[in-house]
């Protein structure tokens, strides 16, 4: 009892001297240097960890501690910040309860001002535009990195935007934050939460949110960066948020005429009332101003070495460089038949020659096995080989058209009704993959082309191409192998057919090569490749939907390993956080997709296909089924010449002859029984035959040396002798 008193006392004491900004000594692992601030909600402290890191440590007030609103929200915004790793947004180091203090939150100390503060010292002039807008992309860019870990801010202002002494952009702040459905019980139906001037008008009317909140608070700061001034600056709040969903949205060159034109319209257009008609990503905003001021420039120097125009590489003259992949750059080409894409191994001098033919070999094995699928879902093999200089290529048909992912970076989120036409495109190649005995291991939104008229196709006019890495199936079973097909890589050897594969001598093993995309790679390619089938290519779709619904991949990461962690950790967060409107039954069916195992996923394209039937149509299913049965051939066909002979083995033929054997033994020594019980069987059956007694009985049943016909069809028939 008294060391429990002394405890309380110590911890009585702690609070006191933290109350009167005495200096508290340790918090968690970090030593304190001294008290930084305090308000309603708490205090934060500066302190210093094991490593030297120097942090800010914020400590929610006693008076909290028994509210389990409070608390959850608190502990809400560190659980956001762990899931980010982005150098725009503060790191997190640690959380815990410190006795005598309360629940406290450790993160990155940042040496410099909020934003909100910066303007007030400008004395409420704007930034310069160039100043703006680097501040803005920073924030854009920590942003994405928040929307891609699944977390929305849902409070985004100057005031939780720190820039350091060296002009870099913290995003802080995460406590209204939430990721899952979950978290909404901490809100109630209605509430608004939020900061008026920087507020979303459906944040505002207490509806629910997604990504879209984040982007029209960033369009108000960037107004206020630009002018100086809020969006609506006048009248109380509740006329604030009256404004923000019903006036005409600000022109911030009405108040700085150096503000240029195009990016005045980018700011109208980030604050639209209509969350549909803002940018539906962050993704995409980066984008548009990446095209007017080319902030990410595209890495030129991704392609070493790329060949000039009007080079010839066999039959075909380059025309231009389309892209770089990790197996060679690819080109636009033409030849007298017309334009292909060329894919050239670039050359590698003092290689030595064996490993140089290993990796030409290795690099027409892409032809060899995309050569094998038949599908207009699928991209066509021209030809490929090796011309007179030595260099390997593969030509293949040119699919022009815009990729998924390029798609979903310029318009945001696609619509769902768009999403189930390319569900059903890539479904449709993914079966013809699969049917012929491959799995493709790269299924990613760049590896998607839609053609033509695309949102008016069926399929989207899906093209699915860049087989890289893509390998054969082998579905036989040896003794202690797990079930279900596995993958299994061959050898490389020369064939004398250039269709075969090449399995032989020098091994292809899963290890050599990538197993695909990191955010697109289904967890047991390299956890446990023995599980690897056509699953793994489903979840590869299931990620490429996910993109294409919310604008980003379901998880992210800086290596492989962080990406890993997730998908064993925690699944995807909800697509409706990022898109509200998204239908429930496709969204059940895209994180089935992202299941974890393959276990937990469909097992074939073609069910998926039949699940996207049903959601379109439930009467279509039936259908889907008619259609997509096999087709047996007659039991006889009159114009077939072809004989197929067929005889048993020995012991086949032994166990046959004692079966039969022992099948008539059997029936010689049951028939007695049968016949003597048939006519009671009757009378059971048929009451007629039982008032008939014996009379129904007689004939040759009562012969055991002989069985009558007749007298077993009167016995079925229920009428015996005196029936009739």
């Amino acid at each position: 009892m008294r060391e429990a008193l002394t405890g309380e006392q110590k911890a009585k004491e702690a609070r006191q001297r933290a109350s009167k900004g005495e200096q508290v000594e340790r918090i968690g692992s970090f030593r304190v240097e001294k008290m930084l601030g305090k308000g309603a909600m708490g205090q934060v402290f500066q302190g210093t960890g094991p490593n030297g890191e120097v942090v800010a440590i914020k400590v929610l007030h006693q008076r909290f501690s028994k509210s389990k609103r409070v608390k959850a929200r608190f502990v809400r915004e560190a659980k956001a910040v762990e899931r980010i790793q982005h150098p725009n947004v503060v790191r997190f180091f640690e959380t815990g309860e410190e006795p005598g203090l309360g629940q406290y939150i450790a993160m990155e100390f940042v040496d410099g001002d909020a934003m909100n503060d910066m303007i007030k010292k400008n004395g409420g002039k704007p930034f310069s535009v160039e100043q703006a807008l680097d501040f803005f992309v920073q924030t854009c860019k920590g942003m994405r990195a928040a929307h891609a870990a699944g977390v929305i801010h849902r409070d985004l202002k100057p005031e939780n935007v720190l820039v350091s002494r060296r002009g870099e952009v913290k995003i802080t702040d995460f406590s209204l934050a939430r990721r899952d459905q979950d978290s909404m019980l901490l809100t109630r139906p209605g509430q608004v939460m939020g900061t008026p001037h920087f507020m979303s008008p459906e944040q505002a009317r207490g509806e629910t949110v997604d990504a879209r909140t984040d982007i029209y608070s960033l369009g108000a700061m960037l107004y206020t960066m630009l002018t100086g001034k809020f969006p609506f600056p006048n009248g109380t709040v509740s006329e604030v948020i009256a404004a923000h969903c019903e006036k005409e949205r600000p022109n911030p060159r009405d108040h700085n005429k150096e503000v240029p034109s195009r990016l005045a319209a980018m700011v109208r257009k980030l604050m639209a009332i209509d969350r549909n008609e803002r940018y539906q990503t962050v993704e995409a905003i980066l984008d548009e101003l990446n095209e007017i001021y080319g902030f990410e420039t595209e890495d030129d120097e991704a392609i070493v070495g790329a060949l000039p125009p009007g080079t010839r590489v066999d039959e075909f003259t380059i025309e231009k460089v389309l892209g770089a992949g990790g197996m060679g750059a690819v080109y636009q080409a033409k030849t007298t038949a017309g334009p292909v894409a060329l894919k050239i191994l670039p050359p590698e001098p003092g290689r030595p020659p064996q490993e140089r033919l290993r990796d030409v070999r290795r690099f027409h094995n892409e032809a060899k096995i995309a050569r094998r699928v038949k599908s207009p879902n699928v991209y066509r093999i021209v030809k490929f080989g090796v011309d007179q200089n030595g260099q390997a290529f593969i030509a293949m048909s040119l699919e022009e058209g815009v990729s998924l992912a390029k798609l979903v970076s310029k318009r945001g989120f696609l619509s769902p009704d768009l999403i189930r036409k390319v569900a059903r495109g890539m479904c449709e190649a993914l079966h013809a993959i699969h049917a012929a005995k491959i799995v493709h291991r790269d299924i990613t939104p760049a590896n998607v082309i839609l053609r033509g008229d695309y949102e008016n196709a069926a399929d989207a006019n899906v093209c699915l191409i860049d087989f890289g890495l893509a390998i054969p199936m082998e579905r036989e079973k040896k003794e202690g192998a797990l079930e279900g097909s596995a993958i299994k890589l061959g050898h490389i050897a020369k064939k004398a057919d250039d269709s075969v594969l090449d399995l032989d001598e020098d091994s292809l093993y899963l290890e050599d090569l990538p197993g695909g995309t990191p955010a697109y790679m289904a967890p047991e390619v390299l956890e446990d490749p023995s599980l690897v089938d056509g699953r793994a290519d489903l979840y590869g779709l299931g990620a490429t939907l996910y993109h294409a619904a919310t604008g980003h991949p379901p998880y992210t990461g800086e290596t492989i390993q962080q990406v890993i962690y997730q998908q064993r950790s925690q699944p995807p967060a909800p697509i409706t956080q990022f898109n509200a409107d998204f239908p429930e039954e496709l969204s059940e069916l895209i994180l089935q997709l992202l299941g974890n195992h393959p276990n937990f996923r469909p097992k074939s394209a073609k069910l998926c296909l039949s699940k996207l039937a049903r959601l379109e149509d439930p009467g279509a299913i039936a259908a889907f089924k008619v259609e997509s049965a096999p087709q047996l051939p007659p039991m006889a066909v009159a114009t077939s010449k072809e004989v197929i002979k067929t005889a048993p083995s020995v012991p086949t033929f032994v166990a046959g002859i004692l079966a039969g054997a022992v099948l008539t033994v059997g029936t010689l020594l049951t028939l007695p029984h049968v016949g003597v019980r048939l006519p009671a069987l009757a009378r059971m059956l048929d009451p007629g035959a039982r008032a008939a007694g014996p009379a129904g009985s007689g004939g040759a049943a009562s012969d055991e040396d002989e069985f009558d016909e007749e007298a077993l069809d009167e016995a079925v028939g229920g009428g015996g002798a005196g029936g009739r």
